[in-house]
């Protein structure tokens, strides 16, 4: 997902993801946390952010797909 907002600084890209860490006035710095531990502890994915061609963040969730085998 990108946005055109102004983005993250590079320096708060990690921390953002930790519980407790918010960049917005009033956040509880739970959401991206919590779409972390699902992401990959859950789905053995990945949750990261990174600079959007909008101008803001964009961010990247990778999930592995697992093929249905015939039994």
């Amino acid at each position: 997902m990108d946005d055109s907002g102004p983005g993250v600084p590079s320096e708060h890209r990690e921390a953002i993801f930790r519980r407790g860490f918010s960049m917005r006035p009033g956040g509880t710095g739970e959401g991206l946390a919590l779409v972390r531990e699902v992401v990959e502890q859950e789905m053995h994915g990945q949750a990261r952010c990174e600079d959007s061609p909008l101008g803001g963040a964009r961010f990247r969730l990778r999930i592995p797909v697992r093929q249905k085998v015939d039994q």
